[in-house]
This record gives C-alpha cells, structure tokens and sequence, in this order.
C-alpha cells in the first residue's frame, strides 16, 4: 500500500541481483541461463520462433532482470514480434512431460525456487524489508504449502504483468511484489492501478488514507460501542479513482471494517496516553525509551513511521487512524 521508488541505490542493487538471483546457492546449482539453453536445444527445429523467443531471453538475461516499469511496454513489443502473445500457451512434450511453453520458461528461470527461499533472503539483503501483502497490508505475504518434509513457509509472490503474458519478466526484480494468497488469487492476470515501484520522484509514496469518519467517533465514545465506528479508505492526491480501483480489486473497506477492535483500541489509548503521560514514560524510563518511535510502537502496538508500512501487518491502517486521532505524529 506504499509505493517505493526506483532511486540510483535502488536500481544499482537491482542491477547487482540481476546478475545472478541465485547468487546465495551453490555452484552446482543449475541457474536459469543453463536451464534455458537446454530448454532451447529440447525445442523442436521447426518451430524456429518459440527458440528464438528463448535466445533473446538468454541474450538479455541480465538486463529483462532488473527492467524498469517504463521499460515493459516497448521489451513486450519485441518479444511479440518474435511470438504473439496468443501463442505463448502452445503446448510442448519435453522429455515425456507435457507443459505449456510460457510454463517450460518459467520452469527454466527457477522461479519456484526463488519463492522458497532465495526472494526472501534477498528482500533482507537489500534492504526492502518487505513482510506484508503490498496490496492489502492486512497479512503476511507468507503461505504455508506442503512439501516431502512436512509444511514450509514460503514467499507468495504476485507478478505485476503476469507470467503468462511476460514469462520473460518471471525472475524479474521491479515485477515480483510479495502479496498475501487472498490478493494474488483475486488480482490472477487482471492489471490495477497500484504499482509498487515508481521512477517518478514526484509520485506521493503513501497515496492511500484510512480514517474513520468523526459522527462514528462521537457515536462511539457515547456507548462504546465499536460496532457504532465506521472505517473509510481514499487517496490522497483528492481524485478517488486508485483508491476505487484498489477497494474494487481487493475489497479494503470490507476486510478493515472487521478490524473496529483496533479502532476502539486506538480511541482509548489516546484518552490515557495525553502527551505530559507520554513525557512522564521517556523520563522514568529513559535508558528504555531513548526515542519518541519506541514509545509510539509500544502504544499502538505497530511501526510507527511510514517507511516501516511494509514490515508488519496492519501498519498503515493503524498509523493512519492513530495520526487522525493525534496519538502519534
């Protein structure tokens, strides 16, 4: 629910994973470009595009790796006029298996490997911290599945241009945005408005605003009731057509008007914690509360700064209702 932008930094660690996603495995790990050498050698002679299509992603390896949004549009047009996207869905027998060819790419880029291990320990690495769903920020974008061994957890990953439509963009790092299975399931192939990455510095970085409207509140603090509370969601740059797209997409008001507990917990807090409370805490237990953020988080139970949205569920929607409410900043 927070954008982040494609500064220098960023796109030079982009640029560093692109060489090899893979990089943390060891050396007798098959990484994609061998695997696609051998999908192109498996592909039949005759059907000359789909192993040219296959060539260029081994030519441009490391370059379709780190594409930036803005760059998406014209690399698809080069890549369908080697082969139309309709045709991406042709069916292929390799070595007795049966496999769709965008799903031999996919397979051939390792892509479910990187979902179960490598993404996450590259999130860390570079600095992005990203734990939560990027569309809803009301779970962890983790799902568990079974495996061999029992049940592991795994990254649940959505592809902003689906891999069915870019098989070429399936490893790629400005494409990957980790989402929770109820998001990814809804979004499937459909585009929205909402990207997580920008390159325009002018872009408002946290374009989405919960409140809960002021008659609701007063309602509330009548009966304390939570039920009586009413939660509201838009965007911040005063046109409501993302923040429609989004709850149309992903039914936001939906899944934070069952979240009123929090709301009423937030009301609460901020008739005990008055700011000489909140002065009276840091001085008593100053070798604790050495920042004014410590003592946020420890009140409204989350990340208190806008750069930390990402890293715990419900973070903005909290932020967001505690800012309305003036108990933090």
């Amino acid at each position: 629910m927070k954008r982040i932008y494609i500064d220098d930094k960023l796109y030079h660690i982009a640029k560093d994973y692109a060489k090899d996603p893979f990089a943390r495995r060891r050396k007798d790990f098959k990484r994609p470009p061998v695997l696609l050498q051998e999908l192109y050698a498996a592909l039949p002679e005759e059907d000359a595009s789909y192993r040219e299509y296959v060539q260029k992603i081994i030519d441009e390896y490391e370059d379709l790796n780190c594409l930036k949004p803005s760059e998406v549009a014209r690399t698809k047009r080069k890549f369908d006029r080697i082969l139309p996207e309709a045709d991406l869905g042709k069916m292929f027998t390799i070595e007795g298996e049966s496999a769709k060819f965008y799903d031999l790419i996919i397979k051939a880029l390792r892509y479910d490997d990187l979902r179960k291990s490598d993404y996450i320990h590259n999130s860390g690495y570079l600095g992005l911290s990203i734990k939560t769903c990027v569309y809803c920020n009301a779970q962890l974008a983790v799902v568990l599945e079974k495996t061999a061994g029992g049940t592991q957890a795994k990254f649940q990953l959505d592809h902003i241009r689906p891999k069915s439509k870019y098989p070429f963009l399936a490893i790629s790092f400005f494409n990957l945005c980790p989402s929770c299975r109820n998001c990814n399931s809804v979004k499937n192939d459909n585009s929205v408005k909402f990207d997580l990455y920008t390159e325009d510095s002018k872009d408002d970085l946290n374009p989405f605003l919960f409140y809960v409207t002021k008659d609701s509140i007063v309602k509330y603090m009548k009966s304390y009731d939570e039920e009586c509370l009413k939660v509201g969601f838009l965007s911040t740059d005063g046109y409501q057509a993302l923040s429609k797209d989004h709850d149309k997409n992903f039914s936001i008001t939906g899944i934070y008007n069952t979240q009123k507990d929090i709301v009423a917990e937030l009301i609460q807090k901020k008739e005990i914690y008055t700011e000489s409370y909140k002065q009276h805490l840091a001085k008593q237990f100053k070798d604790l509360f050495k920042d004014e953020s410590i003592i946020n988080r420890l009140i409204i139970g989350n990340y208190d700064t806008v750069e930390d949205i990402h890293k715990r569920p419900m973070a903005k929607f909290t932020q967001d209702i505690a800012r309305q409410l003036n108990l933090i900043k």
